[in-house]
């Protein structure tokens, strides 16, 4: 191969690389995936005869530790974490994780709404009940594969179902919102065991288009790392040509 051919080689090496590479680390920014904005939510208590929101809170941001604070002097403030994970084939687990922090449940059993025990709780992402619907927004829009929420009493799992009907109905390809539930027919809900005192949801998400694995990204690196080297050497061997 002649120098010319080395070294338009290692050239053309070199800007596909660093083209790719652009495009990848634009992209890859977005493996995030949340937007960092702010988002509300609320704990509603139902019964048959109404509805009223127990716990709310406004401005959290996705990834932190945030309270939600009671509106009644007799429950306790709720703790919600949020956090993403990468799961399998470039999809991601957005989880959140509603809790008491002990072993008393989000409702001391006997509690009524109107003259009924109540019997449902909704984890209402975005406070739509409130008015505000504000809820967690894509950096680059999602198909949305599951959503798993699962209810447990001091560790024990009590309930768990699949939102994943309601969460595609409520929410956009850009914005996460939603209403996930757990209900009894009749009786009180809050007398479950010790309690129900923790909520946990699962949201698996494929971000379109998809985002880069950090293996890809690096891998373009290091082409164009070995472009700019190969190129460098070729230029530097046909200098020395000239001159002699």
């Amino acid at each position: 191969m002649s120098i010319l051919n080395r070294t338009t080689l290692a050239a053309t090496c070199f800007s596909l690389s660093m083209t790719l590479l652009t495009s990848q680390i634009a992209n890859a920014q977005t493996r995030d995936l949340v937007i960092e904005d702010e988002f509300d939510a609320a704990l509603l208590i139902l019964s048959p005869d109404g509805t009223v929101a127990s716990h709310q809170a406004s401005n959290l941001v996705f990834g932190e530790t945030a309270t939600l604070n009671s509106n009644f002097s007799f429950f306790s403030n709720l703790t919600l974490t949020t956090n993403l994970q990468p799961a399998a084939s470039n999809n991601y687990d957005l989880n959140f994780l509603l809790t008491t922090g002990s072993n008393s449940g989000f409702i001391p059993p006997g509690t009524t709404l109107g003259t009924q025990a109540v019997n449902e709780w909704r984890f209402d992402l975005s406070n739509f009940f409130g008015g505000s619907n504000n809820g967690i927004d894509f950096l680059t829009p999602v198909t949305y594969n599951s959503a798993q929420g699962s209810w447990f009493d001091d560790g024990t799992l009590v309930f768990q179902t699949s939102y994943l009907p309601q969460l595609n109905d409520a929410s956009t390809p850009t914005q996460l919102v939603g209403q996930f539930e757990i209900a009894r027919r009749s009786g009180d809900l809050g007398a479950i065991g010790n309690g129900i005192d923790t909520f946990a949801l699962k949201i698996n998400v494929t971000p379109t288009p998809a985002v880069p694995e950090p293996s890809t990204t690096s891998t373009l690196l290091m082409s164009a790392i070995f472009g700019t080297i190969l190129a460098r050497k070729q230029k530097r061997k046909k200098s020395l040509f000239k001159h002699n």
